[in-house]
């Protein structure tokens, strides 16, 4: 799909790509395939409907993609150094469009994961073996 996106000279005709779940990942591989945005705005509206679309729906797509270039920039010079890897994936992994109310997993740096990793393992130990403040309770599955 990135080399045919590559090889367009304006807005995709109908049909030029098929309809499909996209990622967030997906979308900014067509992007930087794209020559310019009005076409890489034109694949994604034909990969996320099916359709052409008309102004406002590649209006909604463009402003969709802005918003996720905007909150990956951070990342760009940092990933490997800053960013946990498994959350970079985890927002890659996201669909590109979201259901109401939902939000992208949240970017972590390396040491936030760490700290994720071992809140869950503190929050079930106590003295004893048992749950939180000793409660045998917590310590039953």
């Amino acid at each position: 799909m990135c080399a045919k996106t590559q090889q367009l000279a304006a807005m995709p005709v109908p049909g030029f790509a098929p309809q499909m779940l996209v990622t967030v990942g997906e979308a900014l591989l067509l992007e930087w395939a794209a020559p310019s945005n009005s076409c890489a705005v034109g694949v994604l509206q034909q990969c996320i409907a099916g359709t052409p679309g008309e102004k406002v729906d590649l209006d909604r797509v463009r402003k969709r993609l802005e918003k996720v270039l905007k909150g990956l920039n951070k990342v760009v010079g940092y990933a490997q150094q800053q960013y946990s890897s498994e959350s970079l994936a985890q927002r890659l992994a996201s669909p590109f469009f979201l259901l109401p109310g939902s939000s992208y997993p949240e970017l972590l740096t390396a040491a936030q994961a760490a700290l994720a990793l071992e809140l869950p393992k503190e929050l079930g130990r106590g003295r004893h073996g048992r749950g939180r403040r000793g409660d045998p309770r917590a310590a039953r599955v």
